[in-house]
């Protein structure tokens, strides 16, 4: 059984998101809220981006799996315009 995400349910997750995160979010913590795969949760991230209610704020350095240096993109979600 799918179980379809609504984008009220996502514009929801990203704000306790954003109240969580002060810094911003990558697209894995995105994935892992939603309980959704990166792709997936990629695909939702892209079409906000592209509303323009998603922007990147910056990077964060850390460790892939393979043990290397990598910077993640950062993002926020915008306050909707009136």
């Amino acid at each position: 059984m799918n179980a379809t995400i609504t984008p009220s349910e996502i514009l929801s997750e990203l704000e306790r998101l954003n109240a969580q995160k002060v810094e911003g979010f990558t697209s894995r913590e995105f994935a892992e809220c939603m309980g959704v795969c990166t792709a997936t949760a990629r695909l939702y991230m892209r079409r906000l981006f592209a509303e323009g209610r998603l922007v990147c704020v910056g990077r964060r350095r850390s460790t892939d799996i393979s043990g290397r240096r990598c910077e993640t993109p950062l993002y926020r979600l915008r306050k909707a315009p009136k």
